[in-house]
């Protein structure tokens, strides 16, 4: 059943580029198809304007981060006209008992999983973030880039606080060999971590129900054969039950 719609303009956006490589696995497109039909079901059913975007804007120009980046589109003026926008990995799925992540967190400028990544851990550790933010603030409200729950005071605060060219110092840099040297090692993630911790802004971590099941189902990282198998198995299962009670079918 419908939820009510509350009048606010919210926005449900994806992003898709089809990278083939060994990280994300041969079916990445057929991955995006799915979640991507999913979400903009539970779109028409919380009330949400639902996008996705194929096209990119920082990627063709080559900036570290890759597609990444292109969370970032999202504090273009086309996009002021919304109260809140959540941005939303294509290799989440929603299961069709999921209630409004809006109204669920209505009261979030800000929220997402609460992961630290262990490389950002350790250039606050010995890095130029261990003298630029206070550790337990930064520690506290990082953000996970899966799930992005923005409001529209938030956006705008990053859109004075963030450069998005500032993520070039990091050209032709990789972890694995300049390690602390590299100042955005995690891309897009850790930027908005810390343009949290210098912020007044907190973070409200999203419940577990909205990663782990039963609302929304997860598969980020490598895609390995059993967990792009899992993650099909897990989209019929959810599409049929999005689907229960169409007398056609």
């Amino acid at each position: 059943m419908p939820i009510e719609n509350t009048g606010k303009k919210n926005l449900i956006w994806q992003y898709h580029v089809n990278v083939v490589n060994g990280y994300y696995g041969p079916h990445r497109f057929n991955i995006a198809k799915a979640s991507s039909s999913l979400m903009s079901m539970y779109a028409m059913k919380i009330g949400a304007e639902y996008r996705l975007v194929t096209q990119p804007q920082f990627s063709e120009r080559r900036l570290p981060g890759g597609p990444a980046m292109e969370r970032f589109q999202l504090l273009g003026n086309e996009y002021e006209a919304y109260d809140k926008i959540l941005y939303i990995d294509t290799d989440i799925l929603p299961s069709a008992e999921a209630p409004s992540i809006f109204d669920d967190y209505s009261s979030a400028d800000i929220a997402g999983i609460h992961r630290p990544h262990p490389r950002d851990l350790e250039i606050l550790k010995k890095g130029w973030l261990s003298k630029a933010v206070d550790h337990n603030k930064y520690i506290e409200n990082y953000v996970n880039g899966a799930i992005l729950l923005m409001s529209r005071e938030f956006r705008a605060y990053l859109i004075e606080t963030i450069n998005i060219d500032d993520i070039q110092c990091d050209a032709g840099k990789h972890w694995d060999t300049h390690g602390i040297d590299v100042k955005w090692p995690v891309y897009d993630q850790s930027m908005v971590s810390y343009a949290i911790a210098i912020s007044s802004f907190t973070l409200s971590r999203v419940n577990e129900t909205f990663i782990k099941g039963p609302y929304f189902f997860n598969y980020g990282g490598q895609k390995s054969h059993s967990t792009s198998k899992e993650f099909f198995e897990r989209y019929r299962s959810l599409r049929d039950d999005w689907l229960a009670g169409d007398t056609y079918l």
